[in-house]
């Protein structure tokens, strides 16, 4: 079976479970960096938000923060990630991403203008509602609130 570009042993099938706390995750994703498709991906996560997105919604700024959080692990988180898409009891879409990289700085300093590269999570958080991150034994834990809210 494919599911917008990932066979069936890549990744879960969109699904809706609900949270303790009331919250609805969406799409939930089990990847290995070396064989994820970011635009793929990407897309996908854009076509789920924009059927139960509100009109005012940013999708292409939601499907920026996707890119360069998948992009950003593609480069340096090899292995196994997870990737969950949801929404939280405020109707805000979250995106919750786990891996198995090392741990970095966030926030992160400016990275100077005229360099090349480095700007992805100075970007991801110019553009979220709100960015967190935890560093945990085996990896990290990236939660982002995406600006995009829930039709009611």
């Amino acid at each position: 079976m494919q599911v917008d570009g990932f066979s069936e042993d890549r990744v879960d099938a969109p699904y809706m479970r609900r949270r303790g706390n009331g919250a609805v995750i969406a799409m939930k994703y089990q990847l290995n960096s070396s064989s994820v498709e970011v635009g793929h991906l990407r897309g996908a996560i854009a076509r789920e938000l924009a059927e139960q997105a509100e009109p005012k919604a940013d999708i292409p700024a939601a499907e920026l923060i996707v890119g360069e959080l998948i992009s950003n692990i593609v480069r340096h988180a090899p292995g196994d990630f997870e990737l969950s898409l949801g929404w939280d009891a405020d109707g805000f879409a979250t995106l919750d991403i786990r891996d198995r990289g090392e741990p970095f700085a966030f926030p992160r300093p400016p990275t100077p203008p005229t360099q090349a590269g480095g700007h992805g999570l100075n970007l991801v958080r110019a553009l979220a509602v709100r960015v967190s991150v935890r560093h945990e034994n085996d990896g990290n834990a990236i939660r982002v609130v995406l600006p995009v809210r829930r039709r009611a």
